[in-house]
């Protein structure tokens, strides 16, 4: 339940930002990368049936296995686990959807990609799993996405936005 509060710290950062059809600029990038702390002080100690964990894969879920990530800089097993495995589910979640800088890339691309990037960004060991995991849907991943995606509309906080903007507009 926490992983997908990951990203709860993007409602501070602008529609401009977030939307952009481009690459961000410098300034633009300082600014998107803050989504992580912000998301991790909101977090931090306010839902206590998240037990940390919320709070800790939205600090988290941008560093790196080397060291190379953000917040923090933080490495290997310094980042908590949570945040390692969310991290792999939100890239895979990132590459094989639309957005508006990029077209959605296919199961495979993704796959390749994420198993390009053990060790450097990704712990190996969740990585192999993930690796073996995305084998095994492989073969139905028509069937695979469109039960995500059925899950994902039907998720409280794809419902509680839809509302939010609806009383908004």
């Amino acid at each position: 339940h926490a992983a997908r509060l990951h990203d709860i710290g993007k409602f501070a950062i602008p529609d401009a930002i977030l939307l952009k059809p481009g690459a961000l600029d410098e300034a633009e990038m300082k600014l998107m990368r803050t989504h992580t702390t912000i998301g991790g002080n909101l977090l931090d100690g306010r839902i206590p049936e998240l037990s940390g964990g919320g709070e800790s894969i939205a600090r988290f879920h941008h560093e790196h296995w080397d060291g190379r990530g953000y917040p923090e800089g933080r490495s290997r097993d310094a980042i908590p686990l949570a945040a390692r495995i969310a991290a792999l589910a939100d890239v895979y979640d990132a590459l094989t959807h639309e957005r508006p800088y990029k077209r959605a890339w296919t199961h495979e691309a993704s796959v390749e990609y994420i198993g390009s990037k053990r060790s450097t960004h990704f712990d190996p060991r969740l990585t192999d799993i993930f690796l073996e995991l995305m084998g095994e849907v492989a073969g139905n991943v028509p069937s695979f996405t469109a039960a995500q995606e059925g899950a994902a509309a039907e998720s409280p906080y794809v419902l509680s936005e839809a509302r939010a903007s609806a009383a908004l507009a």
